[in-house]
């Protein structure tokens, strides 16, 4: 097995794993799911800036559009890699809207290249249409349905912490959260 795919591999095995702690309410659910995702994107930045090395596909090579997509291609998966990262852990995810749209347009350009033939585009487009289906899922998501699964064994500070994202400018709700979190953390630093 090629090391790429092995560090890619063993990634998101990381990824899924942080996850699934998350949301079972583990303490390293977090940081194992920060170390995944933030590897995965970037091992696939790493992967979209090196130079393409297509000796095992020839007819690849001489494609025109081969080499920039699949520098495009990765540089995509590293930014919506990011972007699942940054909505799972509830951070501001404003640029995962346009990077979505950008990863569907390479996604339906890389269909059509499969649709004329040029088979060798194949791992592209089941990998792009993985992320982008990962990315989707999680920006369509609602901010509060996370929250309510991350906090769900304290109902209280999720209602104060939705109330408050939902609105952050408003000093009442800020303050509110800020009193609840702290109380959490509190609590939390007693057990």
């Amino acid at each position: 097995m090629k090391p790429f795919i092995l560090t890619e591999f063993i990634f998101i095995l990381l990824s899924i794993t942080g996850f699934v702690l998350k949301i079972a309410l583990v303490f390293w659910g977090t940081p194992v799911l920060i170390i995944g995702l933030l590897g995965l994107s970037l091992i696939y930045f790493r992967q979209g800036l090196r130079p393409a090395l297509l000796n095992d596909q020839p007819t690849a090579a001489s494609d025109r559009f081969f080499i920039p997509l699949y520098k495009l291609g990765y540089l995509l998966f590293a930014i919506n890699t990011l972007g699942v990262l940054f909505k799972s852990m509830l951070w501001d995810t404003r640029f995962l809207g346009f990077s979505m749209f950008i990863l569907m347009a390479y996604t339906i350009f890389i269909a059509a290249q499969v649709l004329k033939g040029k088979f060798f585009f194949k791992k592209l487009l089941i990998k792009s249409i993985f992320i982008a289906t990962l990315a989707l899922t999680f920006y369509q998501t609602p901010l509060s349905k996370l929250i309510q699964l991350y906090y769900r064994d304290q109902p209280e500070f999720a209602q104060k912490f939705i109330e408050y994202r939902e609105n952050p400018q408003n000093e009442v709700k800020k303050k509110n959260y800020l009193e609840a979190r702290k109380k959490m953390l509190n609590k939390n630093a007693k057990k």
